[in-house]
């Protein structure tokens, strides 16, 4: 904010103090550089306002001096900032996967996490983030985990997505079986019942 509003020739009340206020003895260059200050006061704290995140600016004491709001900002900015990371990361390593959405989104929501603390300058690495996803899943991907525990090398974030998500489709696959399966012996156990019946009647 501090450069945006250098760059605009803007940031006078942000670099030097409020100057003393103007009587009738003061000198016209005193009272030009009062009313230059004022100005610059003004429009920086004007553009502070508008461009500021609503929940930061809540949270600011009422202030009427740019270079003091600025530095009220910036001391709240850090306190946000260490709990945006906590949050994000507490998302990260807690969040996992419920099977109510498909395998390919939740990989895409942790991953999403992990972005969002890159951005806020926390080192996450992809061979960190394919352990963590996996850690995530359910005890049905226990094999596909302890493959991973053994195997040489490391899988990288696109190789470990497609192992699961064909991993998943081959659980679903497999239940699904299992189920018309199971459906296939209800109807001959009931045709058998009938037949059974109607041998019994003859």
């Amino acid at each position: 904010m501090h450069v945006v509003l250098a760059i605009m020739r803007l940031d006078l009340a942000l670099e030097v103090n409020k100057p003393d206020a103007i009587t009738s003895q003061s000198s016209v260059g005193a009272k030009a550089y009062f009313n230059k200050w004022a100005e610059s006061n003004k429009l920086c704290m004007m553009i502070m306002r508008l461009s500021m995140d609503k929940t930061i600016k809540n949270n600011i004491p009422q202030c009427d001096n740019a270079k003091d709001y600025l530095a009220a900002v910036s001391k709240k900015f850090v306190i946000f900032d260490k709990a945006e990371k906590s949050n994000y990361m507490r998302l990260l390593t807690t969040t996992t996967y419920d099977g109510t959405t498909g395998i390919r989104e939740h990989i895409m929501r942790k991953t999403n996490f992990a972005m969002r603390l890159r951005d806020m300058k926390v080192d996450i690495t992809d061979s960190y983030l394919v352990w963590l996803i996996l850690e995530s899943l359910p005890n049905q991907f226990s094999t596909l985990k302890t493959s991973y525990n053994v195997v040489k090398g490391e899988w990288g974030l696109d190789e470990m997505t497609a192992i699961v998500v064909q991993h998943e489709e081959m659980m679903r696959k497999k239940r699904d079986s299992k189920a018309r399966g199971g459906q296939m012996m209800e109807r001959l156990q009931s045709i058998w019942a009938m037949e059974r019946r109607l041998q019994k009647n003859s």
